[in-house]
Protein backbone atom coordinates (compact mmCIF):
# COMPACT_ATOMS: atom_id res chain seq x y z
CA UNK A 1 0.00 0.00 0.00
CA UNK A 2 1.44 3.28 -1.06
CA UNK A 3 1.63 6.33 1.20
CA UNK A 4 -1.44 8.02 -0.31
CA UNK A 5 -3.58 4.96 0.41
CA UNK A 6 -2.32 4.82 3.98
CA UNK A 7 -3.35 8.44 4.60
CA UNK A 8 -6.79 7.83 3.12
CA UNK A 9 -7.32 4.88 5.51
CA UNK A 10 -6.29 7.01 8.53
CA UNK A 11 -8.69 9.81 7.55
CA UNK A 12 -11.59 7.38 7.07
CA UNK A 13 -10.97 5.78 10.50
CA UNK A 14 -10.90 9.25 12.17
CA UNK A 15 -14.12 10.36 10.50
CA UNK A 16 -15.94 7.16 11.42
CA UNK A 17 -15.12 7.74 15.12
CA UNK A 18 -16.86 11.17 15.16
CA UNK A 19 -20.64 11.07 15.68
CA UNK A 20 -22.21 14.42 14.97
CA UNK A 21 -25.70 13.11 14.41
CA UNK A 22 -26.82 12.80 18.06
CA UNK A 23 -28.26 16.27 18.90
CA UNK A 24 -30.81 17.17 21.53
CA UNK A 25 -32.85 20.25 22.18
CA UNK A 26 -30.75 20.92 25.28
CA UNK A 27 -27.25 20.40 23.90
CA UNK A 28 -24.88 18.12 22.05
CA UNK A 29 -23.88 14.73 23.40
CA UNK A 30 -20.21 13.76 23.17
CA UNK A 31 -19.59 10.38 24.76
CA UNK A 32 -21.11 10.42 28.25
CA UNK A 33 -20.86 14.18 28.75
CA UNK A 34 -23.38 16.81 27.65
CA UNK A 35 -22.75 20.46 26.89
CA UNK A 36 -25.34 22.70 28.59
CA UNK A 37 -27.74 24.56 26.38
CA UNK A 38 -27.27 28.32 26.11
CA UNK A 39 -30.30 30.07 27.58
CA UNK A 40 -31.09 33.72 26.98
CA UNK A 41 -30.26 36.18 29.78
CA UNK A 42 -33.50 37.12 31.56
CA UNK A 43 -34.52 40.75 31.34
CA UNK A 44 -34.27 42.60 34.63
CA UNK A 45 -37.38 44.37 35.84
CA UNK A 46 -36.68 48.07 36.29
CA UNK A 47 -38.25 49.80 39.25
CA UNK A 48 -39.17 53.37 38.38
CA UNK A 49 -37.52 56.00 40.54
CA UNK A 50 -39.86 57.81 42.91
CA UNK A 51 -39.48 61.52 42.34
CA UNK A 52 -38.46 63.37 45.49
CA UNK A 53 -40.70 66.28 46.48
CA UNK A 54 -39.52 69.69 45.33
CA UNK A 55 -39.79 71.53 48.61
CA UNK A 56 -38.32 74.66 46.99
CA UNK A 57 -41.60 74.98 45.10
CA UNK A 58 -44.15 73.75 47.59
CA UNK A 59 -47.06 74.93 49.71
CA UNK A 60 -46.76 74.57 53.48
CA UNK A 61 -49.34 75.13 56.22
CA UNK A 62 -49.06 78.16 58.49
CA UNK A 63 -46.59 76.89 61.10
CA UNK A 64 -45.74 80.17 62.86
CA UNK A 65 -48.05 81.28 65.68
CA UNK A 66 -47.53 84.98 65.01
CA UNK A 67 -48.56 84.87 61.33
CA UNK A 68 -52.37 84.86 61.86
CA UNK A 69 -51.93 88.10 63.80
CA UNK A 70 -49.51 89.95 61.51
CA UNK A 71 -50.78 88.54 58.19
CA UNK A 72 -54.38 87.43 58.88
CA UNK A 73 -55.25 86.76 55.23
CA UNK A 74 -52.32 84.41 54.61
CA UNK A 75 -53.64 80.85 54.51
CA UNK A 76 -50.54 78.95 53.41
CA UNK A 77 -46.85 79.49 52.74
CA UNK A 78 -46.18 78.96 49.05
CA UNK A 79 -42.52 78.97 48.11
CA UNK A 80 -41.16 79.64 44.65
CA UNK A 81 -37.51 78.81 44.17
CA UNK A 82 -37.18 78.48 47.92
CA UNK A 83 -38.68 81.85 48.92
CA UNK A 84 -41.90 83.74 49.45
CA UNK A 85 -41.33 87.49 49.65
CA UNK A 86 -43.91 89.80 51.20
CA UNK A 87 -44.59 93.49 50.79
CA UNK A 88 -46.34 95.76 53.24
CA UNK A 89 -50.06 95.25 52.84
CA UNK A 90 -49.85 91.73 51.37
CA UNK A 91 -52.37 89.38 53.01
CA UNK A 92 -53.31 92.14 55.43
CA UNK A 93 -49.71 92.37 56.64
CA UNK A 94 -49.46 94.76 59.58
CA UNK A 95 -45.78 94.35 60.52
CA UNK A 96 -42.60 94.54 58.53
CA UNK A 97 -41.35 91.07 57.62
CA UNK A 98 -39.33 90.18 54.56
CA UNK A 99 -40.91 86.80 53.95
CA UNK A 100 -40.38 83.05 54.21
CA UNK A 101 -37.56 80.86 52.99
CA UNK A 102 -36.59 77.22 52.81
CA UNK A 103 -33.62 76.74 55.14
CA UNK A 104 -32.91 73.02 54.96
CA UNK A 105 -34.26 69.58 54.03
CA UNK A 106 -32.86 66.43 55.66
CA UNK A 107 -34.12 62.89 55.00
CA UNK A 108 -33.87 59.55 56.76
CA UNK A 109 -35.91 56.38 57.21
CA UNK A 110 -37.08 56.75 60.81
CA UNK A 111 -39.54 53.84 60.87
CA UNK A 112 -37.65 51.00 59.17
CA UNK A 113 -40.14 50.66 56.31
CA UNK A 114 -37.57 51.47 53.64
CA UNK A 115 -39.14 54.86 52.91
CA UNK A 116 -37.60 58.15 54.02
CA UNK A 117 -39.16 60.83 56.14
CA UNK A 118 -38.26 64.44 55.35
CA UNK A 119 -37.48 67.08 57.95
CA UNK A 120 -38.06 70.52 56.44
CA UNK A 121 -36.87 73.71 58.13
CA UNK A 122 -38.60 76.96 57.19
CA UNK A 123 -37.62 80.43 58.31
CA UNK A 124 -39.45 83.73 58.52
CA UNK A 125 -37.18 86.75 58.31
CA UNK A 126 -38.05 89.99 60.03
CA UNK A 127 -36.15 93.22 59.68
CA UNK A 128 -34.75 92.69 63.17
CA UNK A 129 -34.79 88.95 63.65
CA UNK A 130 -35.32 85.45 62.31
CA UNK A 131 -37.49 82.60 63.57
CA UNK A 132 -37.80 79.07 62.27
CA UNK A 133 -40.07 76.04 62.24
CA UNK A 134 -39.52 72.38 61.41
CA UNK A 135 -42.04 70.20 59.59
CA UNK A 136 -41.78 66.40 59.46
CA UNK A 137 -43.23 64.70 56.37
CA UNK A 138 -43.99 61.07 55.55
CA UNK A 139 -42.77 60.35 52.00
CA UNK A 140 -44.20 56.84 51.60
CA UNK A 141 -47.21 57.92 49.55
CA UNK A 142 -47.68 59.71 46.26
CA UNK A 143 -47.64 63.05 48.05
CA UNK A 144 -45.85 64.10 51.24
CA UNK A 145 -48.01 63.75 54.35
CA UNK A 146 -47.42 66.19 57.18
CA UNK A 147 -46.80 64.41 60.50
CA UNK A 148 -45.72 67.17 62.87
CA UNK A 149 -44.55 70.78 63.16
CA UNK A 150 -42.57 72.65 65.78
CA UNK A 151 -41.80 76.38 65.98
CA UNK A 152 -38.73 78.03 67.48
CA UNK A 153 -37.90 81.57 68.58
CA UNK A 154 -35.18 84.05 67.65
CA UNK A 155 -31.51 83.63 68.62
CA UNK A 156 -31.07 83.22 72.39
CA UNK A 157 -34.79 83.72 72.97
CA UNK A 158 -35.84 80.18 72.11
CA UNK A 159 -33.94 79.99 68.84
CA UNK A 160 -33.02 76.68 67.22
CA UNK A 161 -29.58 75.44 68.29
CA UNK A 162 -29.26 71.98 66.73
CA UNK A 163 -31.20 69.09 65.16
CA UNK A 164 -30.12 65.44 65.09
CA UNK A 165 -31.70 62.26 63.71
CA UNK A 166 -31.96 59.13 65.84
CA UNK A 167 -32.88 55.63 64.67
CA UNK A 168 -36.57 56.24 65.37
CA UNK A 169 -36.98 59.99 65.61
CA UNK A 170 -35.03 63.17 66.26
CA UNK A 171 -33.44 65.41 68.85
CA UNK A 172 -33.79 69.18 68.96
CA UNK A 173 -31.86 71.73 70.95
CA UNK A 174 -33.21 75.24 71.49
CA UNK A 175 -32.01 78.14 73.56
CA UNK A 176 -33.94 78.84 76.74
CA UNK A 177 -33.19 81.71 79.10
CA UNK A 178 -30.94 84.57 78.03
CA UNK A 179 -29.23 87.74 79.28
CA UNK A 180 -29.73 89.35 75.86
CA UNK A 181 -30.63 88.37 72.30
CA UNK A 182 -27.20 86.86 71.63
CA UNK A 183 -26.28 85.81 75.17
CA UNK A 184 -28.06 82.56 76.11
CA UNK A 185 -27.83 81.21 79.64
CA UNK A 186 -29.40 77.82 78.95
CA UNK A 187 -30.55 75.46 76.22
CA UNK A 188 -33.13 72.68 76.21
CA UNK A 189 -32.50 69.31 74.57
CA UNK A 190 -35.60 67.27 73.63
CA UNK A 191 -35.88 63.78 72.18
CA UNK A 192 -38.85 62.73 70.00
CA UNK A 193 -39.92 59.29 68.82
CA UNK A 194 -41.89 58.54 65.65
CA UNK A 195 -44.22 55.54 65.94
CA UNK A 196 -47.42 54.57 64.11
CA UNK A 197 -47.40 57.82 62.16
CA UNK A 198 -47.29 59.99 65.29
CA UNK A 199 -44.44 61.73 67.07
CA UNK A 200 -44.13 62.08 70.84
CA UNK A 201 -41.66 63.73 73.19
CA UNK A 202 -39.79 61.15 75.27
CA UNK A 203 -37.06 63.17 77.01
CA UNK A 204 -36.31 66.78 77.94
CA UNK A 205 -33.28 68.20 79.72
CA UNK A 206 -32.06 71.75 80.38
CA UNK A 207 -28.37 72.67 80.43
CA UNK A 208 -27.13 75.87 82.03
CA UNK A 209 -24.60 77.82 79.94
CA UNK A 210 -23.11 81.28 79.73
CA UNK A 211 -22.43 82.02 76.07
CA UNK A 212 -21.53 85.19 74.21
CA UNK A 213 -23.30 84.07 71.02
CA UNK A 214 -26.42 82.06 70.19
CA UNK A 215 -24.73 79.84 67.62
CA UNK A 216 -26.56 77.38 65.42
CA UNK A 217 -24.68 74.06 65.49
CA UNK A 218 -26.14 72.21 62.54
CA UNK A 219 -28.80 70.11 60.80
CA UNK A 220 -28.86 66.32 60.46
CA UNK A 221 -26.41 64.93 57.92
CA UNK A 222 -28.39 64.68 54.67
CA UNK A 223 -26.38 61.56 53.71
CA UNK A 224 -27.22 59.82 56.96
CA UNK A 225 -29.43 56.80 56.29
Amino acid sequence: MNSIAKWLVIILIFLSSCDTSNHTAEGVEIGISRLPAITPTPKLKRTPNVKAPDFRNFSFPICFKSIPEIAPELKKITLKNGKMLLDQGDFGLTEQILGFELVNVSTKDLTGDGKDEALVTLGVRYFQGFTSAILLYDLSGRRPRLIWTREFGDAAFGGLRKIEFTDDGLITEEYGTARARNHPTSFIRKRYRLKDGKISETESATTEVDLDQAKFLGFPDTNEK
